[in-house]
């Protein structure tokens, strides 16, 4: 398992601005780089966010956005009795994957564990804004009333962590460690690059369309590591008088000691699959063609879905998908002058039907696309 020692009271990790823009898109984090994270969807036009994250056992979540979904959480938005929008009734956070579990320290004091897969913004105010979405995934431990300057070994699904307790009053640690798209720049995928995943659900009984019910304490499954629990190891007397020991007295510091060792198997689970593939044009192409003028569309989604393109002045016309591509398409079509204003691109597949409009900008513009393998000597 990944293992690191970190000091307390706060940690949080995360690549500079310039980094995430120019990496490359990293590959999940554990076994090898073979288990974990593996794919960011298409962007959401409706909220500029990706449709979904896929993990590495084909379970795809979207994010959280219904306030009136019990088996979903999210920030406050503005005016809870109208429908969530962009960005003016949009919640400053938002969810795709969280699974908690807290423990009874002993002496009145709690131990905590968050993993998520989160939506926020970069802006000033951390208040939703066009062009200032980001993602990461999450990792906070926080545990109090510790010995100071002991180290403890902290067992999660995600690996293990040992942290140093801060000295003071606080006599703890609070680490948190974020990793992910922490600079706007539209492309999500530096998340892949996070520790909380494969997503965990319920081992049994989740709601149907669901990884759990975020308000029923619950054993879990998907942990690469076989640890779906969380413990906390130390030196004797760290958790005196709590209700949750560990089962084996070996555990800890001490052989013998039982108060040394705390767990928990029960955690508070989230998470919406995905019930939309979408769509995103991730480049466009224009140019002069005798008396007529091209448009070269390439565009991203799930495979074997079908992508139709329309606008004012040009032919409907189903995109092609390139053979083994992982759902990559194009397109070619004509118009009489420059590209219309509603030209736009959907994912008839999906239900309802999902879109995404061609800004104009487009057209010739560099945009983040991982590649396509098209002719233009044997399309027309």
């Amino acid at each position: 398992m990944p293992a690191a020692v970190v000091g307390a009271v706060a940690l949080t990790l995360a690549a500079s601005g310039a980094a995430i823009a120019s990496a490359a898109t990293p590959p999940p984090v554990h076994k090898g780089n073979a288990v974990g994270l593996k794919q960011v969807g298409p962007i959401d036009e409706s909220n500029g966010f990706p449709l979904w994250y896929r993990d590495t056992n084909a379970v795809r979540l979207e994010l959280c956005l219904n306030p009136n979904d019990a088996n979903c959480v999210m920030g406050d938005i503005p005016d809870p009795t109208r429908p969530v929008s962009f960005p003016d009734n949009f919640p400053d956070e938002a969810f795709r994957s969280s699974a908690d579990s807290s423990i009874d320290a002993g002496g009145g004091e709690k131990a905590l564990l968050v993993t998520a897969v989160e939506a926020a913004f970069a802006s000033s105010d951390g208040l939703p804004a066009k062009g200032q979405q980001i993602s990461f995934g999450r990792i906070r431990i926080r545990a109090s009333g510790l010995v100071d300057g002991a180290d403890y070994k902290v067992t999660h699904p995600y690996g293990v962590d040992t942290i140093q307790a801060e000295a003071g009053a606080v006599k703890g640690v609070n680490v948190t460690q974020d990793i992910g798209s922490l600079t706007p720049d539209g492309v999500f995928d530096q998340t892949l690059g996070s520790r909380p995943a494969p997503f965990l659900s319920w081992t049994t009984g989740a709601p149907a369309g669901y990884l759990g019910d975020l308000t029923v304490e619950h054993a879990v499954t998907g942990s690469p590591y076989n640890t779906n629990f969380f413990r906390i190891e130390g030196p004797a007397g760290s958790f005196t008088g709590s209700t949750q020991p560990c089962s084996d007295p070996a555990l800890g510091d001490s052989p013998t000691a039982t108060d040394d060792c705390i767990q928990s198997n029960q955690f508070l689970v989230q998470g919406k699959k995905a019930t939309w593939a979408g769509v995103q044009v991730t480049k466009a192409y224009y140019a002069n063609s005798g008396t007529r003028h091209l448009m070269d569309l390439f565009a991203f989604s799930e495979p074997g879905q079908t992508l139709m393109v329309t606008g004012t002045g040009v032919s409907q016309t189903k995109m092609r998908e390139d053979a083994g591509s992982n759902g990559r398409y194009f397109a070619r079509v004509y118009a009489d002058g420059a590209p219309p204003a509603d030209l736009a691109v959907t994912n008839t597949t999906d239900a309802p039907d999902s879109v995404d409009h061609v800004d104009s900008s487009m057209f010739g513009d560099r945009v983040h696309i991982t590649g396509a393998s098209y002719d233009n000597a044997t399309v027309g």
